[in-house]
């Protein structure tokens, strides 16, 4: 379950609560179950293995990517980033050699990675904070806007057969729960939503740096294993989608454009980045249907809208030019489609 759990989820645990707490602030608690079972719902909706999908799957993984290895210099090696060229230098290795960890590695690995998030958590609860707690009412459009955050951190978990798919994402959003609960407790939403580096300033507020080590050493395993699976799905969906060369190559480019990405932007706003583009990944089924059957044209108003509501300020023209994507793809799938019908008759 690592390899699933430490892929998107990774960057939504080390870097995604800042965003969240700065938008909505202890509200951004609420969007966690509501991703999730919107994840939920989804696993009940096929049409992920057209093309448009799967291209979004495809930059989703390079965007994590980036952000995990944002998050490895951030936590690991301030001002280093040679440490995350290492990373991914390891990740890329591996990948190459075609070796698969053996399942009893996972699981210890799993258990140490676990045991350091509580650690942390626990530590975090542990203390009074120093800012009294005093949670904020309700925002439901801070809900909203920090949705596609957590939309992104889960989908790392939620595929693969919809029964382990369905454990995997309670058990995701129960990690990122604990752990967001445990940040705004500790240190507040105006504090958290300006902290680079959230699950490292939990443990100095909390007077708690000897965990420091155990902290870095988590991150890094949780970045070589989330690079290693997040690799391997950029070379599947390339060649889903149909693209020359085999799927070690596009391990390799998935590397490189890993890197690139990294250029254009802070781990955070990848991430926010990666929320807009998770949100049409999920409108996908809603916009679809809209071409295939227009009694669903509320439907589908609906999920446009709430797309518009979730986007983040720095996203608003990337969801615009994703809707017009969407639009025009659906628009051509249904025309195939209607064609096809139209050949078979």
């Amino acid at each position: 379950m690592l390899l699933r759990l430490s892929g998107m989820i990774g960057a939504g645990l080390l870097l995604g609560f800042a965003p969240a707490a700065q938008t909505a602030g202890w509200s951004a608690l609420v969007g966690i179950p509501i991703a999730g079972l919107v994840l939920l719902a989804l696993l009940r909706v096929g049409r992920w293995a057209e093309p448009f999908p799967v291209a979004l799957g495809l930059l989703l993984r390079v965007l994590a990517g980036a952000a995990v290895l944002g998050a490895v210099t951030v936590y690991v090696a301030p001002g280093q980033p040679v440490v995350a060229f290492g990373v991914l230098a390891v990740a890329l290795a591996v990948r190459a050699s075609g070796y698969q960890p053996p399942a009893l590695a996972v699981q210890l690995l799993t258990g140490l990675v676990l045991a350091v998030l509580l650690a942390v958590v626990a530590a975090s609860f542990a203390i009074a904070p120093v800012v009294p707690f005093e949670p904020n009412q309700l925002d439901p459009l801070g809900v909203a806007r920090v949705l596609g955050l957590f939309l992104f951190a889960l989908l790392g978990v939620g595929t693969g057969e919809r029964g382990s798919a369905s454990m995997a994402l309670g058990g995701g959003a129960f990690a990122l729960l604990a752990v967001g609960a445990a940040a705004l407790y500790q240190l507040g939403p105006a504090r958290l939503g300006l902290s680079p580096a959230p699950l490292r300033d939990m443990l100095a507020a909390a007077d708690a740096t000897a965990l420091g080590g155990l902290l870095d050493g988590a991150v890094l395993v949780i970045a070589v294993i989330a690079v290693y699976w997040l690799l391997g799905g950029i070379g599947t969906a390339a060649g889903s989608l149909g693209l020359p060369g085999i799927a070690a190559i596009w391990s390799t480019v998935g590397g490189l454009l890993i890197l690139v990405a990294g250029l254009f932007g802070t781990p955070t706003e990848l991430l926010v980045l990666a929320g807009c583009v998770a949100l049409a990944w999920c409108g996908w089924p809603a916009l679809r249907a809209v071409y295939l059957d227009r009694s669903k044209l509320a439907a589908g108003c609906l999920v446009v809208l709430a797309i518009a509501l979730a986007a983040q300020p720095v996203g608003y023209l990337g969801v615009a030019a994703l809707l017009v994507l969407l639009a025009a793809a659906g628009a051509l799938a249904a025309r195939r489609t209607n064609r096809d019908q139209l050949t078979t008759r």
